[in-house]
């Protein structure tokens, strides 16, 4: 089961929008990874596991955005929507 998580900041004419999801599909077949992707894998060129490379930096930035604009006082001149799905929220 999933869900969403609708937020506003603003109500400004310029509009800043944001899309993410937070979800995670499963690893499949262990046997097809060359590493455990529960523990990760790092070296000097490469990351790996699971949510190392996925929306979850989206969302942050997403929050982060509301955050500037309401402490810099700019609801007057920024909108600031954003959606977080989860699961089959999508």
């Amino acid at each position: 089961m999933g869900g969403n998580i609708h937020g506003t900041i603003g109500h400004g004419k310029r509009l800043i929008a944001y899309d993410a999801h937070i979800d995670t599909v499963g690893v499949g077949n262990m046997d097809n990874w060359e590493f455990d992707p529960y523990e990760g894998f790092e070296d000097d060129e490469k990351i790996g596991g699971r949510g190392t490379s996925d929306q979850e930096g989206g969302m942050a930035s997403m929050v982060y955005a509301g955050k500037i604009i309401k402490d810099l006082g700019l609801e007057d001149d920024y909108s600031c929507y954003g959606r977080l799905c989860s699961g089959g929220g999508l």
